[in-house]
């Protein structure tokens, strides 16, 4: 199962602050990896935090920082 939610604001018609949370979830336990490719019993949650400003019309540049916890 996953999980996701992003909030964003524009500030001044300019800045936009963006903020992001995910997380995967496993259903059932898994004691014994079964296939990397899907990642069966992988779990984690991430946060991403995020300003887009403008550089030219309709052009926007985006910094992001993320991190994990597992």
């Amino acid at each position: 199962m996953t999980l996701g939610v992003e909030f964003g604001y524009k500030i001044a018609d300019l800045v936009r602050i963006q903020t992001r949370f995910n997380a995967l979830k496993s259903f059932d336990h898994v004691i014994t990896v079964t296939d990397f490719v899907r990642g069966d019993g992988s779990e984690y949650t991430s946060y991403s935090l995020g300003v887009a400003v403008p550089v030219w019309e309709d052009f926007h540049i985006s910094l992001n920082y993320r991190n994990f916890n597992d």
